[in-house]
């Protein structure tokens, strides 16, 4: 079973990815993390990519492919995988058509102002990096799970700047990737603005598990 899940910062990919892959026993991969993974292991791959980033300019969607096609074809990913926040853009769609072919894409469709009071209040964990919010930690700045501070990222702090990423990375992107998808009769728009539970329900309606 091979997913996409679409969805701006804070519409809660990540978490709902977290439930899927145990659901399913599949991966999930998103390209972040094989960016770092690669940089950071000095693959030939990886050094190319670096190059880009250092010199503060957008990887090629070459190097992208490149990258989530080596991983794509590991053992794990034999009886499918779920790709968190990618692609980003309908040229990426259409290259990652030709790699793979997508069973679903579950589009997570959170209301603005929700987004924005999920980023806002977002909180990381210095030491073992375990995401809360505010709404649940109140005052509080100690980690429930280890003790550690939980801090607030500093671009999770200005609501202007939040807004302008939030344009630009995904509402001016994502309208032909829908739409490429809707055509193909694989996606499914999941309204996920009332919690983590909600959009969990309705997506393992969808895949029967």
């Amino acid at each position: 079973m091979k997913i996409v899940l679409l969805g701006a910062a804070g519409s809660g990919k990540g978490t709902l990815c977290e439930e899927l892959t145990k659901a399913l026993n599949i991966p999930s991969i998103s390209t972040g993390d094989l960016f770092r993974d690669n940089i950071k292991n000095k693959t030939p791959i990886g050094i190319e990519a670096e190059r880009y980033v250092s010199n503060g300019i957008p990887v090629p969607d070459s190097v992208v492919l490149t990258m989530l096609n080596e991983r794509l074809k590991k053992a794990d990913c034999k009886n499918g995988y779920i790709l968190d926040g990618y692609p980003r853009s309908i040229a990426q769609a259409k290259e990652l058509q030709k790699i793979s072919k997508i069973d679903y894409v579950f589009n997570l469709d959170v209301p603005k102002a929700t987004l924005l009071h999920r980023i806002t209040g977002r909180r990381t964990c210095d030491k073992c990096k375990f995401i809360s919010h505010t709404d649940r930690l109140g005052n509080s700045n100690v980690c429930p799970k280890c003790g550690g501070e939980m801090k607030q990222r500093k671009d999770d702090s200005d609501e202007v700047a939040i807004e302008s990423r939030l344009k630009t990375m995904y509402f001016d992107v994502i309208d032909p990737i829908i739409e490429f998808y809707k055509n193909q009769g694989i996606l499914h728009n999941v309204p996920a603005g009332e919690g983590k539970e909600q959009t969990y329900n309705v997506v393992s309606q969808v895949l029967k598990i």
